[in-house]
């Protein structure tokens, strides 16, 4: 095995370690929590404000997209922020 095919499959791992015990984690709480009326929600939230952070990952996206044809390296960035996006992911149930 390569050292790139062994990061990746590193990287692999814990991100599916990292999501799914966040999944269990927030399901569990969500079960726990389903039927409290005394939960206290956050409905203040601007949601206008998420437009230009969704614009900007939609660039840059197409970015990586159009440099894999000019630089062949590139073709790791799309797997590696796939496997980012699973960790960060699987965090947000612990954050909660």
């Amino acid at each position: 095995m390569s050292n790139i095919e062994t990061f990746f499959v590193v990287l692999a791992l814990v991100a599916t370690v990292i999501f799914f015990s966040g999944y269990v984690k927030g399901t569990l709480t969500a079960i726990r929590t389903h039927s409290d009326d005394t939960l206290d929600t956050d409905t203040s939230l601007d949601i206008q404000s998420f437009w230009p952070k969704i614009a900007l990952a939609v660039f840059l996206a197409a970015l990586v997209i159009g440099l894999v044809g000019v630089f062949p390296s590139f073709v790791y960035v799309g797997p590696a922020l796939a496997m980012f996006t699973a960790i960060m992911n699987g965090m947000a149930f612990f954050i909660e």
